[in-house]
Order: C-alpha cells, then sequence, then structure tokens
C-alpha cells in the first residue's frame, strides 16, 4: 500500500510541476532557459522523490491513518487547483499570442500555436479524468 501511493503521490507531484514548467515556458519566453537550468530540474525531481516519500510513509507512523488521509486530501486539493490554474493562465497566453499572429498574418506560427493550446487542453482534461473520481470519492468518503 505504501509503495501504490508513493507512486500515486509522485506522479501527482510530476503532473504539477510539468504544468509550472510549461507555464513558465510559454510565460517567460527567452529567460526560460536561463531560470530552469539542469541543476534546478534535478533539484526539483529529487525533491518529488522525497516528499512523496516522506508522504506515502505515513501510513506507517500514522496509528490512526485519520490524519494521514485528511492531509492527502488536501494535498489533492491544493494539486488539483494548481494544475488547472496554470493550465488555464497557459490557454490564456497562447490565445493572446494567436490574436497577435493573426494581426500578422502568419499562418503556419498560428497553426503551431493552435496545437499547442488544444494539447495543453487535452493534458488538463486528462489530468481532471483521472484523478477527480478518486478525489470525490475520498472526499464524500472524509
Amino acid at each position: 500500500m505504501a509503495v501504490m501511493k508513493f507512486f500515486c503521490v509522485s506522479s501527482l507531484f510530476n503532473v504539477v510541476t510539468i504544468s509550472v514548467d510549461r507555464f513558465l515556458a510559454v510565460h517567460l519566453h527567452l529567460r526560460y532557459r536561463e531560470l530552469v537550468t539542469h541543476k534546478r530540474v534535478i533539484a526539483a525531481v529529487t525533491s518529488i522523490w522525497l516528499l512523496s516519500a516522506i508522504i506515502s510513509s505515513s501510513v506507517f507512523w500514522d496509528p490512526l491513518l485519520f490524519s494521514s488521509q485528511v492531509t492527502g486530501l488536501v494535498i489533492k486539493t491544493v494539486c488539483l487547483i494548481v494544475v488547472v490554474i496554470f493550465y488555464w493562465r497557459i490557454y490564456i497566453v497562447l490565445k493572446r499570442h494567436i490574436i497577435q499572429i493573426e494581426g500578422l498574418q502568419i499562418q503556419e506560427a498560428q497553426q503551431g500555436l493552435r496545437k499547442s493550446a488544444l494539447g495543453t487542453f487535452f493534458v488538463c482534461i486528462v489530468f481532471l479524468i483521472c484523478y477527480l473520481p478518486c478525489y470525490i470519492l475520498s472526499f464524500f468518503y472524509y
């Protein structure tokens, strides 16, 4: 059970990190490579795995399991909100770019941005489809 919880938590945190990374790539443009370095990526991935290990090990040191389940519900809620907010912001930025490009009449770049916006939207929808049933059930359970 702890191993399953570990992989679920790390997966959730990785999805959040990917949404933040994509937002930074869209929002920062040329400064992205300056701020998102190899060392920072390694630090983020290591932090995700360590935090996931700590959270999943709460099964062993919480005798009642209530506080770990409530903590899990809070973590899921925060992660869902963060992912939806960042993907919404990505959509807004890409929509603004499409409008700017339409003004310049550059058709190829417009199609590329439209595909990117659509792909971002599908990732967010798939994420919600995967996590909402478990989230809703655990919310009603507690």
